[in-house]
């Protein structure tokens, strides 16, 4: 059986490699993301809406067979893509580049899985891939309202202190007020008069 690419709308790059083989499919899904707690007194859980979960991408990809290239010799690209790893020995974070992927505001993404189908009956492979949105905008949102409300926070700690300082610095005054020295409670007491003995 021989597949020819009809639809160059569906190509699929990682980073600057074209993903192997011919793109039948792509598939992104996207839900919110929920807080259930257990409500007192009632047998349901009360769901809090807390933003977005990430976005996940699947992809169905036929690994075909010409006269350059065999099947099994794509897989080996794509397997390749799927164990590539960073400096840092983690899996390898990708920029996907497609155009359903963009219309859905999504770029960065992490190869989390890939699964292949072999049939005795096709010259040809299908290779099923997941990706998981990685850092997407909503989570880089939540991290800045959190160091605002922790750098909110220390500011008002600076304040209380800088208050604080205030008041030690206007007690110490009183007190040099209220508490005179030493020097200043002497009182000089008049000299007695002078006793002429003889005259007595």
């Amino acid at each position: 059986m021989r597949i020819e690419l009809v639809d160059e709308d569906n190509m699929i790059k990682l980073d600057d490699t074209l993903l192997p083989g011919i793109v039948q499919g792509v598939e992104v899904e996207q839900k919110v993301k929920y807080d259930e707690k257990q409500v007192s007194g009632s047998s349901g859980k009360k769901k809090q809406v807390q933003g977005f979960e990430d976005s996940v991408v699947r992809v169905t990809v036929i690994l075909q067979n010409d006269e350059e290239t065999e099947p099994y010799d794509r897989l080996e690209q794509l397997v390749a893509l799927f164990r590539s790893m960073d400096k840092e020995a983690k899996p390898q974070i990708y920029q996907i580049t497609n155009r359903l992927c963009a219309a859905y505001g999504i770029g960065k993404v992490l190869f989390e899985g890939v699964r292949v189908k072999d049939d005795n009956k096709w010259d040809y492979l299908v290779a099923e891939l997941d990706f998981v949105e990685w850092e997407p905008a909503v989570v880089k949102v939540e991290e800045r309202a959190v160091r605002g409300k922790i750098k909110d926070r220390g500011d008002a700690n600076a304040a209380v202190k800088e208050q604080l300082t205030k008041f030690q610095l206007a007690d110490q005054s009183l007190d040099k007020l209220s508490t005179p020295s030493v020097e200043t409670a002497k009182v000089e007491m008049p000299a007695s008069p002078a006793v002429d003995d003889d005259g007595i």
